[in-house]
């Protein structure tokens, strides 16, 4: 395999990881993200309307998980509760990755149904992921969080609001 720092650039375009096992993608995913956590910690950007400024590892595990977004798209057979997502659920719930975190609880919501429910309940308490934790919950139409969706109403604007208005929708119709 490549060096690690070129690991996610090249996920979804390079030969050696089409034979790539569920395993060492596991393995991969969490020494990139420890590796970005340790060498990487210099500003990226400013935060934008008073959110606070983005680390440059914040910034490269995000896209880490946006890679493996497209990367998950053509291998159907490897959604739902495996060594795998329990991986990516590892690092969602590791407030060490910062707002990196947040294409990782979209990835629960996008390839995973309810198996990681528990996790991304336990992220609407997070104000670095809580958003994005929603969104995959309000996808999935996972019931039980209507609380933390109230509370998010009440203090939140915005995206974040309106999806927390969507799961309530969506609890009104089931």
């Amino acid at each position: 395999m490549a060096d690690i720092e070129s690991f996610p650039s090249r996920l979804n375009d390079h030969q050696e990881y089409r034979i790539i096992t569920q395993i060492e993608l596991a393995k991969l995913i969490k020494d990139y993200c420890r590796h970005c956590r340790s060498n990487h910690s210099e500003l990226y950007m400013e935060g934008v309307d008073d959110a606070p400024p983005w680390k440059r590892y914040e910034h490269e595990i995000w896209m880490l998980g946006e890679s493996l977004r497209n990367f998950f798209k053509s291998r159907r057979k490897w959604r739902g509760k495996s060594i795998l997502f329990d991986v990516i659920a590892e690092v969602l719930m590791d407030k060490n990755f910062g707002k990196g975190r947040q294409t990782f609880a979209l990835l629960l919501g996008n390839y995973c149904r309810d198996e990681y429910a528990n996790e991304l309940g336990i992220c609407l308490q997070d104000k670095e992921v809580y958003g994005h934790a929603l969104k995959a919950l309000t996808k999935n139409k996972i019931v039980g969080f209507s609380r933390e969706a109230k509370r998010i109403i009440e203090t939140d604007k915005g995206w974040i609001k309106r999806t927390a208005n969507k799961y309530l929708d969506i609890l009104k119709k089931s």
